[in-house]
């Protein structure tokens, strides 16, 4: 069995590809849903709401406080943008890797993050994933992703959910295509629901995995951005731009604050 080992979070399956691919038996112990991404910085930054990357040099990362730990294969770019003249980029070479990057920290909130993406083209053997992920949880050390979001290469869309105490990729009603731009979103909420939305519309509702594992909702985060190939694999390329944060008007907080609320006197 192929192990992968991100800062101690283990990817277990039978290869690069299959430890992550698509629905059919992939898994995640439950150990791997905690975050293997690179440390962010130690007091949070507020993202700015549309981060179009427009202020951004071009370059490998980091920049901007953005960070991989895989260079030089997450850059800003002005190449095959989605909108302007910046863009983060990400590109497979048919080497064989798995690499991540995130975002700086920003303030964690119960509300929505959102991307527009296009992958160009699908790729043999690549694969891609959104990742939001989530601020630690009081009742456990670790920071759990809040889902991962994945692109497979059959074009349907999957989120990361927690099935049997395993975490497991559950096909959405969402799909793309090759050279597709489309904005990919996520939102939580302190009652642990979950929703992925693409261009706006719901494609999927569940329950976000810290709430699965620790029984508390994780607030989101930061943006990950996941990228892998196989050995011989085509090259491929994902583009991310107008990265999109939000928090929920002070009406809607109290109505998921309530909603929550009467869950816990459900279970008392």
């Amino acid at each position: 069995m192929f192990r992968i080992q991100f800062a101690g979070a283990v990817l277990l399956g039978t290869g690069l590809i299959a430890s992550i691919a698509s629905a059919g038996g992939s898994e995640f112990s439950i150990n791997a849903l905690s975050s293997p991404y690179p440390s962010a910085p130690a007091s949070p930054v507020e993202v700015a709401p549309n981060e179009n990357f427009e202020s951004f040099t071009t370059g490998n990362l980091p920049i901007g406080g953005w960070t991989s730990d895989y260079n030089p294969d997450f850059t800003i770019t002005s190449v095959n943008t989605i909108e302007g003249t910046r863009s983060w980029r990400h590109t497979s070479d048919g080497s064989g890797f798995a690499d991540t990057g995130s975002s700086p920290t920003f303030a964690a909130y119960f509300g929505y993050l959102g991307a527009d993406i296009r992958i160009n083209p699908a790729g043999t053997g690549s694969l891609y994933q959104f990742v939001p992920i989530g601020d630690v949880i009081a009742t456990n050390p670790n920071t759990y992703f809040n889902t991962r979001i994945n692109f497979t290469q059959a074009g349907t869309i999957e989120a990361l959910q927690v099935v049997a105490n395993v975490g497991v990729f559950v096909p959405t009603t969402g799909t793309w295509a090759p050279n597709e731009v489309f904005e990919i979103g996520v939102s939580t909420d302190a009652a642990g629901v979950l929703k992925v939305y693409k261009n706006g519309a719901t494609i999927f509702t569940g329950t976000e995995i810290s709430f699965a594992v620790t029984g508390t909702a994780g607030r989101i985060r930061q943006s990950g951005q996941y990228g892998a190939n196989t050995v011989g694999g085509t090259n491929s390329m994902m583009t991310l731009d107008n990265l999109t944060s939000s928090i929920p008007e002070p009406t809607t907080l109290a109505v998921i604050a309530g909603a929550a609320l009467v869950g816990l006197k459900r279970r008392r």
